[in-house]
């Protein structure tokens, strides 16, 4: 007969071999015993837990074997499953090996899952019994069973090991950082989040010693801009990500000193002053040479509020890419002139009917006054100045005369000071001149006056304004191209035009913001 083997609880088949002619039966014991199948030359036994011993009897008929021959059907145990095994995990696709642990005697078998009956990798030792995965590029789970070596039975339950494929994160996201002149910058970056990771900072692309890991990076003092690199760092895996990311420390150029240009008020009055700077930038200003207050920023100029007395600001230039400002402050100076007081005296001819009209020139004269420059003379309408338009002597020659005229001075230190006025006798050789003006006509702040219209020699432009500030003329034609270009103090009286030719002629007379334009006709 020959044996047979179960792992665990099963039935068993026995067999036997006999000779032409006889069969066999199958018995509980060696004699006696229950018959439990007859005719047959193997036998399978009932469930059956434990190793049991059958017998079996050769038969022919009428007659059968004086013994019967013991037949064994063993019950081999099930292994206990693995108790022990390794998972494996990397950061990018790849293979991994994993293992598990057999006691003495057994050995793993390996499966690509938890039903398959087809054994992916078999062991031949006992003890740790490794498995290389093939290739993949997710998370796998693999089951591992123990088998004993001599029966061949098989745990029951199999062990799930898993190689796990763990994501990289992306480069951290970066915040440069800048100074002005040299220093330490401050960058920083943003750690994964989901799931949870740290930074690490380097000074080159890969490789390197770690500089930091906190979320922020405090650089050595720097003068040159410099880039620095920081990568991610999964917590939970150790995942770190593919690239890093690049992080300029910029050191910003400091500007220079701007420029200044100081400006002029007269009496009690707003200056306005300005200054430059050679980079791209704007000016920002300040009432003191450092500290102080903010007067205004991002502006060439600066328009003082109405000061009494010369004061100083300061000017700061400011790059408008960078933000950074000059070390230093350029004092700028609003300088406020005096108004002059009138001359003393004014002397001259008052009774003028005599040279009205005769081409005869006569002198007036005015005292000095301390501090001035120059002096402005405002003459009749049907006046012009012949020499010393802006000394205190003048020579005048008188056209025409009206009932109203006289003749003003004014000392100018760069502003015009106080006036003293002289008036004309013309009783008798007065003329009324329509559209002009007296000195008293301030309804507006320009008053410009051109006689006489038409002409066959030369124009008079006489200018009135309550503003010191210079007057510019300029004298085109009808096709707006520039004969010539005038410059005059207000209160003066400007003659022009005797070498132009018969025509039409516009005069702008601009000062400050006020404008008047006139039409000029010469015959």
């Amino acid at each position: 007969t020959t044996g047979a083997s179960s792992c665990g609880t099963g039935n068993v088949t026995l067999s036997s071999s006999i000779v032409t002619g006889q069969t066999t039966n199958w018995y509980s014991a060696s004699t006696g015993g229950t018959l439990l199948l007859t005719g047959s030359s193997t036998y399978t036994t009932p469930l059956i837990t434990a190793t049991s011993t059958y017998y079996a009897q050769a038969i022919t008929p009428g007659c059968v074997s004086a013994t019967r021959t013991a037949t064994i059907a063993t019950i081999n145990a099930i292994p206990s499953a693995v108790t022990t095994t390794t998972t494996a995990a990397k950061c990018s696709p790849d293979t991994l090996t994993i293992s598990a642990t057999a006691a003495t005697g057994f050995t793993i078998d390996w499966y690509a899952d938890s039903t398959s009956t087809t054994v992916i990798q078999s062991g031949i030792i006992t003890g740790i019994n490794k498995f290389a995965t093939p290739f993949i590029n997710s998370t796998t789970n693999y089951w591992a069973v123990q088998r004993n070596l001599t029966t061949g039975c098989r745990s029951a339950i199999r062990k799930k090991v898993t190689a796990t494929i763990n994501v990289k994160p992306s480069a951290p996201t970066v915040t440069n950082g800048s100074i002005c002149g040299s220093g330490k910058v401050t960058l920083s970056a943003v750690a994964p989040t989901n799931p949870t990771g740290t930074v690490a900072w380097y000074s080159v692309t890969s490789g390197g010693t770690s500089l930091s890991t906190a979320t922020s990076y405090t650089t050595p003092n720097l003068t040159t801009t410099t880039t620095y690199y920081v990568e991610a760092k999964i917590t939970a895996t150790g995942c770190i990500s593919a690239s890093r990311s690049s992080v300029v420390a910029s050191i910003n150029s400091i500007p220079t000193a701007p420029v200044a240009v100081g400006g002029t008020g007269c009496g009690t009055s707003s200056v306005s002053i300005s200054a430059t700077t050679a980079v791209s930038g704007t000016i920002d200003w300040y009432s003191a040479a450092s500290n102080g207050t903010l007067l205004r920023s991002g502006s060439l100029t600066y328009s003082t509020p109405v000061i009494s007395a010369t004061t100083t600001y300061y000017a700061t230039a400011r790059n408008s890419l960078t933000g950074c400002i000059s070390s230093s402050r350029t004092p700028v100076t609003a300088t406020i002139k005096a108004i002059l007081a009138a001359p003393t005296t004014l002397s001259g001819l008052t009774s003028i009917c005599s040279i009205v009209g005769k081409n005869i020139g006569t002198t007036y004269a005015a005292t000095a006054v301390t501090g001035a420059t120059s002096y402005v003379w405002t003459i009749p309408t049907g006046a012009v100045i012949d020499s010393g338009s802006n000394g205190l002597k003048i020579k005048v020659r008188f056209n025409t005369a009206g009932t109203n005229d006289s003749i003003f001075v004014r000392a100018s230190n760069g502003c015009l000071g106080n006036k003293k006025g002289l008036k004309l006798i013309t009783t008798g050789c007065a003329t009324t001149a329509k559209g002009l003006y007296t000195e008293s006509d301030f309804s507006e702040p320009l008053i410009a006056n051109l006689f006489p219209i038409p002409t066959m020699n030369s124009f008079f432009l006489k200018i009135k304004s309550s503003s010191s500030e210079i007057v510019k003329i300029k004298i085109s034609d009808l096709l707006g191209r520039l004969i010539q270009s005038i410059q005059s103090d207000p209160y003066s009286t400007i003659e022009f035009g005797k070498a132009l030719k018969p025509g039409t002629y516009i005069v702008e007379i601009t000062q400050g913001a006020g404008q008047k334009i006139l039409r000029a006709v010469k015959l």
